[in-house]
């Protein structure tokens, strides 16, 4: 499979070429299939590599044996393959006589699971790094993980490590523009868009996509059958990232369930507790890219607004079409019609468009020629508000005394009612605290999926008009 994307990240790794005689230490995580070993692989092509990987759910001595083994089948040396030791300490050395001085780039891949998501291997290393890497070697050890609450608190935090991590990539989702040019170029821009909607920017999905036939019917086959591949996905990824623990299914569970959720409602949903575990499950959710907490522009700190949604498109996607259908798919192949209801299915699409564009902000700044200037961004609303339908979920405070409000449409028919919705939201806004005392111009722009008719565009009203096109092109 050819290599696409990444180039500010090959670059970033590549860095180390440039001085090799200097050891490097890099940290990489991300979220599971998000192309983290393939991208670590391909940055090191043409050089001298070498890959240890961590078993899943096997103990340190399994883990340290695995290790002797894999640098035997590097070396061919005997000893390599006779020595036992239940010691970390051990095998760093024997590697660092193995790598002399040749430039070596060096991947721990699932490090977390080398380390049984403990910090004594973190302490060993340090130790090594110290001692024999950095002084005997030209090494670029590279630490990568998909358990990203591990990788962030207990090796790029770490007291063991401190000052010693040289790079961290966190690798995220690729763009619509790559995928689509890649694997979906005979397919139309809106499948394109369909499709992204419904498993986001991981490269490993997009390679599962038939070119051949339309985004529903691929959504079909690989969703709803019990062999499908994504109709199984989901446990796979919980388990990889979080183990066994239910609490974390739980909290994504009833997330779902709504478009957002503050802490107090999410926790009498749940079996949660008003204490630090629950403060840790959710920032380990976080971390791993499944969910993301916010707060309204101007009051983004404050707690009583505080919220939480789901940030991963899979799982945005499974919990609203495939989670409500577990025991039909489990007997039978669905239709897509009764897999995806017409009117449900045209919902969910604008929700997960909105949802698009809040991701891709900074491309949107840029087609409006603001990106030079500072700015917030993110949703608006206030308690009093919500009531009033006042909600704006994507708005743009500029440092040049600007706000731009965003109506985001994802429908085939747009009548002039847009209008007078927009104009509700900009009195609501020009009388709220946000505007108080600033006087701000605000700047209404509407992105839609399909053309709007000749009429919203001849009324002048919109500023701008951004099209789904502009939006992935620019």
């Amino acid at each position: 499979m050819q290599f696409i994307g990444r180039n500010n990240e090959i670059n970033a790794l590549n860095q180390w070429l440039l001085n090799p005689s200097i050891s490097k230490l890099t940290a990489v995580y991300g979220r599971r299939r998000i192309g983290k070993t393939r991208l670590i692989e391909e940055a090191s092509k043409n050089n001298r590599f070498i890959k240890f990987e961590g078993l899943e759910g096997e103990n340190q001595k399994n883990q340290i044996k695995h290790a002797f083994h894999t640098l035997y089948q590097y070396s061919g040396k005997r000893e390599h393959k006779l020595f036992q030791s239940d010691n970390w300490i051990d095998f760093f050395i024997l590697l660092s006589d193995f790598l002399e001085k040749k430039p070596t780039i060096v991947l721990f891949d699932e490090f977390q699971w080398m380390a049984c998501e403990k910090t004594s291997l973190v302490s060993r290393l340090k130790y090594a790094w110290d001692n024999y890497f950095l002084k005997n070697n030209h090494v670029h050890l590279i630490l990568c993980g998909s358990v990203s609450s591990f990788i962030v608190k207990k090796v790029i935090n770490s007291k063991a490590l401190y000052g010693r991590i040289d790079l961290v990539l966190h690798l995220q989702a690729m763009s619509l523009k790559e995928l689509g040019k890649a694997f979906m170029h005979k397919r139309s821009i809106y499948e394109q868009l369909e499709y992204y909607l419904a498993v986001g920017g991981i490269p490993k999905y997009f390679e599962l996509f038939n070119a051949s036939h339309s985004t529903q019917l691929n959504l079909q086959r690989l969703c709803f059958s019990k062999d499908a591949f994504f109709f199984n996905e989901l446990q796979r990824l919980f388990v990889s990232h979080f183990g066994k623990s239910p609490h974390y299914q739980e909290v994504v569970h009833n997330l779902a369930d709504k478009n957002f959720i503050s802490r107090l409602p999410l926790i009498n949903k749940t079996s949660l507790s008003q204490g630090g575990s629950t403060t840790r499950i959710m920032d380990e959710l976080e971390l791993a890219d499944f969910i993301e907490s916010y707060g309204p522009i101007g009051n983004e700190n404050a707690r009583i607004l505080k919220r939480y949604r789901l940030l991963d498109y899979f799982l945005r996607f499974y919990y609203s079409f495939i989670f409500p259908l577990r025991k039909q798919i489990n007997s039978s192949i669905l239709p897509i019609h009764q897999a995806l209801p017409e009117q449900k299915y045209a919902i969910w699409k604008g929700l997960s468009f909105e949802h698009f564009c809040r991701q891709n902000e900074k491309t949107i700044a840029s087609i409006l020629g603001f990106k030079a200037v500072r700015y917030e961004v993110g949703s608006w609303y206030q308690r009093k508000d919500l009531k009033k339908g006042a909600q704006i979920d994507l708005l743009f405070k500029r440092a040049d005394n600007v706000i731009t409000l965003c109506e985001v449409k994802n429908k085939k028919s747009i009548d002039s009612q847009i209008i007078s919705q927009v104009e509700k939201k900009v009195e609501v806004l020009l009388n709220s605290p946000l505007n108080k005392g600033k006087h701000f111009t605000i700047e209404k722009v509407l992105i839609s999926v399909h053309p709007p008719p000749p009429a919203i565009y001849n009324l002048g009203f919109f500023s701008k008009i951004i099209s789904l096109e502009e939006l992935i092109e620019f």
